[in-house]
């Protein structure tokens, strides 16, 4: 027998494993990666980072597209859910000044945004509208649960 590994996207899984299911002799298997544990060092950088980022990026204003962005980057989800299928060009603009304001720490990064989490860009994967683009999925990682839990702390989210 033969094992092939890959990766795959989350939203693309289903469909992989319904296509290659009848080639399968035996029960498919999923495996995923395990995040390795962070030593005490890189948890204090990573707080002390924390730390720094939501001072920078707290909202100036009760603006609902400025905290909605921070809401959608800290917290997860995806703009065509948010938006309930129509485009907004406010909150756009926002995650846009969310990601000029984290550029400070990382001057070289395609988006700053993804200090915080990872973007996904979603297609409609059936129908007719198939291929389409249907809109961003935001992933938050543990640097934007430190964040959001510091930014809730102080009342300021």
């Amino acid at each position: 027998m033969t094992v092939v590994q890959f990766d795959v996207c989350d939203d693309r899984l289903v469909d992989l494993l319904d296509a290659i299911r009848r080639y399968a002799p035996s029960r498919l298997r999923v495996f995923r990666e395990t995040p390795r544990p962070q030593s005490p060092r890189q948890e204090a950088e990573l707080q002390r980072l924390a730390g720094q980022i939501a001072r920078a990026i707290t909202p100036k204003s009760d603006s609902p597209n400025q905290v909605a962005a921070l809401r959608l980057v800290l917290e997860g989800g995806d703009t065509f859910t948010l938006q309930e299928g129509e485009p907004d060009p406010g909150l756009r603009n926002a995650i846009g000044g969310l990601s000029k304001k984290l550029r400070r720490f990382d001057r070289f990064a395609e988006s700053p945004v993804e200090l915080l989490c990872e973007r996904k860009r979603e297609v409609f994967s059936r129908g007719e509208a198939k291929g389409i683009y249907k809109g961003m999925r935001y992933i938050p990682n543990a640097l934007a649960g430190r964040v959001l839990k510091i930014l809730r702390d102080t009342g300021k989210l």
